[in-house]
């Protein structure tokens, strides 16, 4: 049963980032800083115009305080 669930990215995963981001004062190049990363990626994330790798959704998490990937069976 376990072995057969996985995460999967939240539906809404840029809005839970722009709102993490805006609620800790952070502007996108303060956050991309933080997770040395670069300003232009992180818009496009929050836009959804990508999905972030695991790399980077790790470091958005850790930083944000924030989940972005639930589990599905």
């Amino acid at each position: 049963m376990f072995d057969q669930m996985t995460d999967e990215l939240v539906d809404d995963y840029g809005k839970v980032i722009r709102r993490a981001r805006e609620a800790s004062g952070m502007s996108h190049e303060e956050l991309a800083l933080k997770i040395r990363e670069k300003a232009s990626l992180l818009k496009k994330i929050e836009r959804e115009a990508i999905i972030p790798e695991d790399k980077v959704r790790r470091k958005l998490e850790r930083t944000l305080g924030i989940t972005l990937t639930e589990e599905f069976e």
